[in-house]
């Protein structure tokens, strides 16, 4: 009987710890990190730039993020101080904060990328395209006017599906002139890498012949049009004139 009670209250203190009202939820917890964290990068960054800036006026803003899950800084050291007490769930936790603070970093990234089109870029198509959810099913062709003789180069970021079967994918750039002969270079796109990468590849105009279009291919295979599940990002083509006595107009 001694024994039952003995469990039994010590039941019911784990049970009235872990219902704490200083105590953060696992996932409250989580978010608040998050926020806390970011206004450590925001702060990082406005130091950098402004002088005057000094470590009383950080205050409000972990004040802010404080205030907005309902706690203030003695509670938030009790709260790290709780779930810091067994280091594999914290670094659990942490785990998570990261995940949500790298997707919250991807998502500010692409709003950068569409905000201010970069109007050096020559590429006048989407700037992000997916396979085969924008309707396309096979290569992806482009063609540019040119007049101006320099060094063109076509970057972009792809990432290639589990499910894709594209045969040995490549990215193509041609210097196309007005006697139909044409000066091309490709290189060939790892599809096996699933992660986003980037591929660049560069053609060198003839100063010699008349210029009309650079053209190419952001996606073609080699074999086949086999069911293709691919993304492309930050597609660019730049214009680079290297020396304006050997490239000119």
């Amino acid at each position: 009987m001694k024994n039952k009670v003995k469990v039994l209250i010590i039941i019911l203190l784990m049970s009235s710890c872990s219902q704490n009202p200083d105590i953060l939820s696992k996932k409250e917890f989580i978010n608040m990190l998050v926020d806390v964290h970011i206004v450590d990068g925001y702060l990082v960054q406005k130091s950098m730039f402004d002088k005057d800036f000094t470590e009383n006026d950080s205050l409000s803003y972990y004040n802010s993020v404080f205030k907005k899950h309902n706690i203030n800084r003695r509670l938030f050291q009790q709260n790290i101080y709780y779930y810091a007490d067994n280091l594999v769930e914290y670094e659990n936790i942490y785990i998570e904060v990261v995940k949500i603070l790298k997707k919250k970093k991807e998502v500010i990234d692409s709003l950068k990328r569409y905000a201010e089109p970069d109007p050096t870029n020559l590429w006048n198509k989407k700037l992000e395209i997916k396979i085969p959810e924008d309707g396309i099913n096979d290569s992806v062709f482009y063609k540019i006017k040119i007049k101006k003789h320099a060094i063109y180069t076509i970057n972009a970021e792809y990432r290639f599906m589990p499910d894709d079967k594209t045969i040995k994918p490549y990215l193509k750039i041609c210097a196309n002139y007005k006697d139909d002969s044409q000066v091309c270079k490709k290189i060939n796109v790892n599809q096996k890498n699933k992660k986003w990468t980037k591929y660049s590849i560069s053609v060198k105009t003839d100063t010699t012949k008349e210029l009309k279009t650079i053209s190419g291919v952001l996606l073609e295979h080699t074999e086949g049009a086999n069911n293709k599940h691919v993304k492309i990002r930050d597609i660019v083509i730049n214009q680079n004139v290297e020396n304006e006595n050997e490239l000119i107009k």
